[in-house]
């Protein structure tokens, strides 16, 4: 967290308007100085002068500015339960395979899978790169997935039916933080793989503790994770920055952390593993690329999902919201519409 300079205009007794600067503390921001009209210029407030929006829209602002606080807890039992904010209707299992399509390739690539390994998916969802890394290790590997959302599970069992992989991986019902494995299981994985989770749970050290537990010694702790605050749209459709920022707020008011990517490399260290490796994977596209309406839905779907609870918590209101992913939608269409974005990876390796 930064401190913060903001600039409020004042008028003087001989009706000048001088700017005074009045220091905040924002999360996230880059530079401190003088701004008209009192802009702030990180990214909640980037497209809107305070003095142009109404009293709720400036109480909004204001509230999205406050410091996110992530708490650590050592003890199970005090945490709060992980909490999937897009849900699990058919519209967001949809997504989430066409998010699959878009990504598994890049996943696979950075794995550099050696043939033959045992694996272990730790929030393996519908199951689908749980099924792709099944395939890529070959006849000899073992790959356990695990789920803790019965529906999630449910549709990635149905899903390996209906392709004849049924038997190519044992899907489980289990949580992250308690993992269903077998006494004879702990310490005999040879990788142990988790992508999209850590941000969803309250105790990400805790799951990376237990993947750790998990591989044998030698063996790999692999995670693909989000760090949210690294994407960018250009030209950035007006409301868009308020209403990814009230989407990030969600996070942090469920006991999750949005930012979670770029403490990926510690939570490794911090679990026991050795980091020996991270990178990025480029999710993102222009306008005439063959992945960008893929991506650009994938986000607008994003934040629908997560509708009900920004207003839920009181974060943005109907109109606004509404209006946001209205001006979203139309970037979409635009010939010059570019998407940069990228998921955060990292391996560790398990010394004893």
């Amino acid at each position: 967290m930064d401190d913060r300079l903001l600039a409020k205009n004042r008028v003087s007794s001989k009706g000048r308007v001088k700017p005074k600067l009045v220091r905040v503390k924002v999360r996230s921001c880059i530079e401190a100085r003088p701004l008209s009209d009192e802009t702030c210029s990180c990214g909640a407030g980037r497209l809107f002068s305070y003095n142009k929006l109404g009293v709720q829209d400036r109480n909004l602002a204001r509230s999205i500015h406050k410091p996110l606080t992530i708490t650590t807890m050592n003890d199970p039992t005090d945490l709060p339960a992980s909490s999937y904010i897009h849900g699990t209707a058919a519209t967001e299992q949809h997504r989430l395979s066409k998010l699959n399509d878009l990504i598994n390739e890049a996943s696979l690539r950075e794995l550099r899978l050696r043939g033959n390994e045992n694996i272990l998916d730790v929030g393996s969802g519908l199951g689908q790169f749980t099924r792709v890394m099944a395939r890529a290790a070959g006849p000899g590997a073992r790959v356990v997935g695990i789920e803790k959302d019965t529906q999630q599970l449910a549709e990635a069992v149905r899903q390996a039916r209906a392709s004849g992989e049924e038997s190519l991986v044992d899907l489980r019902s289990g949580d992250a933080l308690a993992l269903p494995l077998r006494t004879e299981e702990w310490g005999d994985f040879d990788v142990a793989h988790a992508r999209f989770m850590l941000e969803h749970v309250p105790d990400p050290l805790g799951v990376v503790r237990s993947m750790v537990r998990a591989v044998k010694v030698g063996g790999r702790i692999v995670l693909e994770d989000d760090d949210h605050d690294v994407i960018r749209l250009w030209p950035e459709p007006p409301g868009f920055a308020l209403l990814w920022h009230a989407y990030i707020r969600t996070y942090d008011r469920l006991g999750n952390d949005a930012y979670v990517g770029r403490r990926l490399v510690s939570l490794l260290h911090e679990a026991g593993a050795v980091p020996v490796r991270n990178t990025w994977i480029f999710f993102g596209d222009c306008a005439t690329g063959r992945n960008f309406d893929a991506l650009a839905q994938n986000m607008i779907g994003i934040l629908q999902g997560a509708r009900a609870t920004i207003l839920a918590q009181g974060i943005l209101d109907n109109a606004y919201f509404d209006g946001a992913l209205e001006t979203l939608d139309g970037w979409a269409r635009r010939p010059d519409a570019a998407l940069w974005y990228a998921i955060c990876w990292a391996e560790g390796i398990r010394q004893s």
